[in-house]
């Protein structure tokens, strides 16, 4: 068993303290145990090895669900029965666990956001409230927001310009407003139109090096030399 701890699986009739062994060396050794082995020790050894290994315990306790969560909360995914205690656990904990929580009540995903706003993409329902902290805390998780309204879009880009790559098809003003605060995002601009580029010239002329087709670069370059002639 030391040596190769799945053989346990292979051995016929172990005793007790085998058994105990086993689940101490590898946690998922408990799916080999007969129901009558699956102590309250033994269980929650097995718990601290791996606790993934709670799929395999026939009878899922508060102890053991406890435990198998404090260790790692995404395993609430194979507890049979959860109560709103466990999942409000398990998402202070991580956040993410709320990927696995079919129930997601508003209080459980404000609890998830705020011990990791990433847990945002796992949330089924956004509501602009919550997508708005999120963005208050990083503007570029605007990319895991499902509906980009216009308000959150803008309030995104005035936080982090940078923002405007995660958002789809942002409409001319939102690019314009990134520009402003960084030349730079225009390369994140996909719909790089000759007017939009002539627009984008006036705010900075820097904006050149960063456009797409070659035709439309060579033309801001002739807008630019214009512009300095007359300067």
């Amino acid at each position: 068993l030391e040596t190769d701890p799945e053989i346990f699986g292979y051995i016929p009739n172990p005793s007790y303290n085998i058994c105990l062994k086993a689940v101490e060396l590898d946690g998922f050794n408990i799916e080999y145990v007969s129901t009558i082995f699956q102590t309250e020790e033994l269980c929650l050894k097995a718990i601290k090895a791996n606790p993934w290994c709670i799929k395999y315990i026939k009878d899922q306790t508060d102890i053991y669900v406890l435990a198998a969560i404090s260790e790692n909360p995404k395993t609430i995914k194979y507890i049979t029965e959860t109560t709103p205690d466990i999942e409000m656990l398990a998402v202070k904990i991580n956040g993410k666990a709320i990927k696995n929580i079919q129930n997601q009540t508003e209080e459980l995903c404000s609890e998830a956001i705020k011990s990791d706003p990433k847990a945002l993409k796992y949330i089924k329902n956004q509501t602009d409230k919550m997508c708005m902290e999120v963005i208050k805390l990083n503007p570029l998780y605007i990319k895991y927001v499902k509906q980009q309204t216009y308000e959150l879009c803008a309030l995104a880009v005035d936080l982090d310009p940078n923002a405007i790559e995660h958002i789809e098809n942002p409409p001319f003003e939102i690019c314009f407003a990134a520009i402003s605060k960084d030349y730079k995002t225009m390369k994140h601009v996909k719909k790089q139109t000759l007017a939009f580029c002539q627009f984008a010239i006036v705010i900075d002329t820097r904006v050149c090096d960063y456009i797409n087709n070659s035709i439309t670069k060579s033309d801001c370059k002739k807008l630019i030399d214009d512009i300095k002639s007359f300067t």
